[in-house]
């Protein structure tokens, strides 16, 4: 790509200063210095990838990083690889060594996809060809909560060099004795409606074998192919002991018939034993949900109902004019919740899981308000919202909504637009505390000074 002159001269002047703007930039306590290497003209822009907050098992967006020689001769680039599991190189050249004449730059990109809840550090690793040195760009993401920052403690930042001497931890092995390994061994994306969004999954490459792992193809065939796509990884070199990279899988069931789909996730590579490693897709289309709609549930919540909440026969003779206020048990349409969750005093995160069809969001979040419409619930503990909202999830997904507690109680109430309500307290679930929350009197008037609360 082709750079103005008075651009590719204030990257002259970039480059000389870079190191030093880098280390500054992004030193959070500890000593990495990225983006440019002695020797070599290449620099890597950005030098530093702060992922943020990504949900486990999400993929973050793509985060282009432009390489670009700020020489006046040719550089070539031998490799490039991510030494972490957790980040996934998605744009690559097609072809390596790739060369980049002097003043023009390689766009490459990467993204955050982190399997578990933690703090994940790591690198893209540029190997150019005649320098001592490994060009570097230190990537960073966590997952444990929406307002999480990355601890880059964690990150050993020790390039070493590319040369020839003997026991140098960084010469390169033969290109033979590379053994693949494909996780999972088929991938199966479960029922989906016609029109539904399309839905991931993740899958991992990893070199098990002694020498280099070339992975010259990654494909998709078979007689619904059309249906699923795959990215993440182009292919390249998987050095020995490297991280595993990752591919992403999707599959898009648009308009097409109801029934089985399937098709074949093809990798060739040099495994001298394996040289094509075929991994069967599956989904299977159902028929179209029309609006696909979400609903919620408050993961690891009890329905007042289960814990013997009776409202009908709390309101006593009020309860027969209310509805469903007579009906045996004190059920009442619509009535599986509110719900009552537990927690314990401090920063919380609530997990919410939409168990409908559809994607939804989740747009606000209160606290307050009255049980049924007509009951209010005093606040007990103190709960104050940090973050989460919007929460969007499509079908089956799970995501965090954040809170702060403080204090002892039952008795808070939490709305999340009007789709979910649920209770928060800090002790076991009781029906007389719960009974306890709420203000009968205040909240039916006269009738109130007939019960007995």
């Amino acid at each position: 790509m082709n750079r103005p002159a008075i651009l590719r001269s204030l990257d002259r002047l970039l480059a000389l200063g870079l190191p030093a703007v880098l280390a500054f930039s992004v030193a959070c306590s500890d000593n990495r210095s990225t983006g440019s290497i002695d020797g070599s003209a290449l620099v890597a822009e950005p030098g530093t990838i702060d992922f943020g907050y990504t949900a486990p098992n999400d993929f973050s967006t793509n985060e282009a990083i432009e390489l670009f020689n700020n020489g006046s001769e040719s550089v070539t680039i031998e490799e490039i690889r991510s030494t972490a599991e957790a980040f996934s190189l998605y744009q690559v050249p097609a072809i390596f060594p790739a060369t980049v004449s002097a003043g023009q730059s390689e766009v490459i990109s990467v993204y955050f996809s982190p399997a578990t809840a933690g703090n994940f550090v790591g690198t893209i690793e540029i190997v150019i060809a005649g320098a001592d040195q490994i060009l570097t760009v230190a990537l960073g993401g966590c997952s444990t909560s929406v307002d999480c920052e990355v601890d880059w403690d964690d990150l050993d930042l020790d390039p070493g060099d590319d040369d020839d001497s003997v026991g140098d931890d960084d010469d390169s092995v033969e290109p033979s004795g590379g053994d693949i390994e494909v996780a999972p061994g088929a991938v199966d994306f479960g029922a989906i409606a016609q029109n539904q969004a399309p839905i991931g999954d993740t899958l991992t490459i990893q070199n098990l074998g002694d020498g280099d792992l070339v992975v010259s193809d990654i494909s998709i065939s078979g007689t619904d192919a059309a249906l699923f796509t795959v990215g993440g990884y182009a292919g390249g070199t998987i050095y020995a002991d490297a991280a595993p990279v990752n591919l992403t899988l999707s599959f898009d069931p648009g308009s097409s018939d109801i029934g089985v789909k399937s098709a074949s996730l093809v990798i060739s590579s040099n495994d001298e034993d394996e040289a094509t490693t075929t991994i069967p897709l599956t989904a299977e289309v159902t028929e179209d949900c029309g609006a696909c709609a979400p609903s919620w549930t408050v993961v690891g919540a009890t329905s007042l109902l289960d814990l013997g909440f009776d409202l009908g026969s709390l309101l006593g003779g009020a309860g027969g004019g209310l509805p469903g206020g007579g009906m045996p048990g004190g059920s009442m349409p619509g009535m599986e919740g509110p719900l009552y969750l537990q927690v314990t005093s401090g920063t919380v995160d609530v997990t919410i899981q939409n168990t409908g069809s559809g994607a939804g969001t989740i747009n606000s979040v209160t606290e307050g308000g009255t049980l049924a419409g007509i009951l209010p619930v005093s606040d007990s503990p103190q709960v104050s919202y940090l973050g989460g909202a919007p929460l969007t999830l499509s079908a089956g997904e799970s995501g965090v909504i954040q809170f702060t507690v403080t204090g002892t109680g039952m008795c808070e109430m939490i709305n999340l637009d009007s789709s979910v309500t649920f209770i928060m307290g800090t002790e076991p679930g009781d029906t007389s505390t719960l009974t306890s929350c709420l203000d009968l009197a205040g909240g039916l008037g006269g009738l109130g000074g007939g019960l007995p609360f």
